[in-house]
């Protein structure tokens, strides 16, 4: 009776220690998900300033070079 208590646990155990690692993994899938959406996200911001920098830079420049009165 003893040993089949003992049984009863260990494989109550492994299950128990097999659910962490299943959840373990599936934890760690969601981080590596998670971090490649953030550095999509960020490569797709960068590009989007780098963008709208350029375009302050040449309507700066636009600006500057115009001839006085001109728009006015």
């Amino acid at each position: 009776m003893f040993r089949a208590q003992e049984e009863r646990r260990r494989t109550a155990l492994e299950a128990r220690a097999h659910a962490v690692n299943e959840a373990r993994n599936k934890a760690q899938a969601q981080v590596v998900a998670a971090k490649k959406d953030i550095e999509t996200d960020r490569a797709t911001a960068q590009a989007s300033l780098q963008g709208e920098a350029a375009a302050l830079a040449k309507e700066i420049v636009r600006r500057v070079l115009e001839p006085a009165g001109a728009g006015r």
